[in-house]
């Protein structure tokens, strides 16, 4: 009966000697997985901070993106209204030439040389400065 209480006594040791390698074996483990987690984490950390400033940096150039094409289109609305205003001007000159243009075939026609040439020189002077004020 000893016998077999000192083998149940050394079977324990054994067993207590593998439980305590084991502990020992799982502790390390947990060592190195927290030191993995702690790594992770900090580096997640750092991913969310880039992301963070990233996400900021798009959000400004989107809202520059949308404050200048706003100012682009505005402008090219300004443009066209000049383009068409400009046309409107030209058909209006291009209007005036023709008459003036009847009128000196006109003179030319019914008036001396001399005359005709006074007549085109006033013309010209009229029209230039009617032509300065419609463009002011």
């Amino acid at each position: 009966r000893l016998h077999e209480t000192l083998k149940q006594c050394q079977d324990l040791r054994t067993e207590k000697g593998q439980m305590d390698r084991k502990i020992n074996q799982l502790s390390e483990e947990n060592g190195d997985l927290s030191f993995k987690l702690r790594e992770f984490a900090s580096h997640l950390q750092q991913l969310q901070g880039a992301l963070n400033e990233l996400t900021e940096e798009h959000s400004k150039a989107t809202q520059d993106w949308l404050e200048k094409q706003a100012h682009l289109e505005k402008e090219l609305g300004t443009a066209l209204q000049d383009k068409k205003c400009l046309e409107e001007k030209n058909e209006i000159l291009q209007g005036k030439l023709s008459q003036l243009e009847e009128h000196l075939a006109q003179l030319r026609e019914n008036h001396p040389r001399r005359r005709v040439r006074c007549w085109v020189t006033s013309c010209r002077e009229k029209l230039g400065k009617q032509e300065a004020a419609s463009l002011a």
